[in-house]
């Protein structure tokens, strides 16, 4: 018997691997709301693969007598089981997974206030749906989340959930992010609980023309921002996107103290306490470079993260879409999103670098530092014709960082929006295209054998 035989809803396994692949051995989990066990047996099958000593704390009250219209119809259908405890113990013995969770059965609110605070790594709300419990379970479960933990939750895409989890996440100060699951949307919530280590960052804005820049710079001095430390913000603007750029690397270098280098460009409206959510896809990660992925200004849906060979770099191999995307994991490097050869080329537009990493600095023979913007082009001669090949600055960029040792990932967690004639977003399955159409000929195995490559 497995967790897919199992009664149940769940569509959060991309969060629960994510979680178990960046755990430190030793961690802390709790799952509030188990019903029969359908997710528990994942993700105690996924600490079993993982090879480390996690504990996993199961809480449920497993009264079905006192379940809301929120969660279901109470006496019919999937509710209709007097017995879910036995039930759920009995597929945890046969799933051959009883021995790695711990079961705590009571209020999910009240067992909250039994566990010391900062004792947990990651903690997942899904119990009673009603908008005051949801709001008591978070209130109970969040002093208990270490720094640099995450407390998150099912059903973020419900109404009474969302208003919840909305409400607190405003009246704490504390970032809040969407998640999808399964490709369905906004399933879960993630509220990421800073780190206790002190961060310095510089925040670049670069700009040409002013055009939506007062925004950019409202939303990056307001609220950007909650761990220790001071975020330094430098606005900068010129027609030659490369030199600029590369003026305000060349500022945050020279800055003492400085930890780390954000840059949002400013036709990009960014969520609130961005920077929280990339610091910590960033330490978990263990990168150097995280970027948020953005959708191009266009309708096919296609975004500028891609994939690139260093045999071919001057074209990428593929650029992936807001289809496409919903269904990978919510972060990734070039191996987590099937291309271990390859090199994962990102965006600037939102961004940040860990500049504590001393290969940052590392130069050419001939002085000239590795790691810098520069704009590409070149012409070959294919078969008689001429053609123009385009690297562009952020895919350089980013390519020369990971030719440099140092770990590049993408994530769409922060939620970003980039203007152009209208408002495009990193959220949800949109756009005309499903794949990137322009570069199937590299990637799509059947064109390329039709075509004899």
């Amino acid at each position: 018997m497995t967790w897919e035989d199992i009664d149940g809803w769940f569509d959060f396994g991309h969060l629960y691997r994510e979680e178990v692949r960046r755990a430190k051995d030793g961690a802390t989990f709790v799952e509030v709301g188990a019903w029969l066990g359908r997710s528990t047996a994942f993700m105690a099958q996924a600490i079993r693969d993982s090879g480390k000593r996690i504990n996993f704390y199961v809480v449920d009250s497993w009264n079905n007598t006192d379940l809301c219209p929120e969660n279901g119809p109470p006496d019919t259908g999937a509710y209709a089981k007097p017995n879910t405890k036995e039930v759920f113990l009995d597929n945890m013995h046969k799933c051959g997974v009883r021995d790695l969770i711990t079961v705590v059965e009571g209020d999910s609110t009240e067992v909250g206030l039994r566990f010391e605070n900062e004792s947990v790594d990651f903690a997942f709300i899904d119990g009673d749906h009603r908008e005051e419990k949801v709001h008591a379970d978070l209130q109970s479960w969040w002093p208990k989340i270490k720094p640099g933990g995450l407390l998150a939750g099912h059903d973020f895409d419900e109404t009474y959930v969302n208003r919840a989890v909305t409400r607190f996440a405003e009246d704490k100060g504390i970032a809040l992010y969407g998640d999808g699951g399964w490709a369905h949307g906004l399933k879960c919530f993630g509220l990421p609980k800073p780190s206790l280590e002190e961060h310095n960052i510089f925040l670049a804005i670069p700009h040409y023309d002013g055009t939506v820049l007062a925004t950019s710079i409202i939303m990056a001095c307001t609220r950007q921002y909650t761990g220790k430390g001071f975020v330094a913000i430098k606005e900068h603007g010129a027609s030659a996107l490369c030199s600029n750029f590369n003026f305000l690397w060349c500022a945050a270098l020279n800055m003492p103290g400085i930890t780390h280098f954000a840059m949002l460009h400013a036709d990009i409206i960014p969520m609130e306490w961005w920077l929280d959510v990339l610091m910590r896809e960033m330490e978990k990660e263990k990168a150097q470079l995280v970027s948020t992925i953005v959708p191009i200004k266009d309708n096919a849906g296609v975004t500028s993260t891609g994939i690139v060979y260093d045999q071919h770099h001057w074209t990428p191999k593929r650029r992936f879409t807001m289809s496409e995307l919903m269904s990978m994991p919510s972060t990734f490097d070039a191996e987590g999103c099937g291309y271990p050869g390859g090199k994962l080329v990102l965006n600037t537009g939102c961004w940040l670098a860990d500049l504590r990493d001393p290969r940052w600095k590392t130069k050419e023979p001939d002085g000239k530092l590795v790691a810098h913007f520069e704009m590409r082009d070149m012409i070959y001669e294919n078969n008689g014709k001429f053609e123009n090949h385009f690297e562009p600055e952020d895919f350089f960029f980013s390519r020369k960082v990971q030719e440099l040792g140092m770990r590049a990932v993408a994530t769409r967690k922060p939620a970003v929006t980039h203007i152009g004639n209208y408002g495009f977003q990193n959220s949800g399955i949109w756009g005309e295209w499903k794949k990137d159409e322009r570069t199937r000929p590299l990637w799509d195995e059947q064109l390329q054998a039709a075509i004899g490559k």
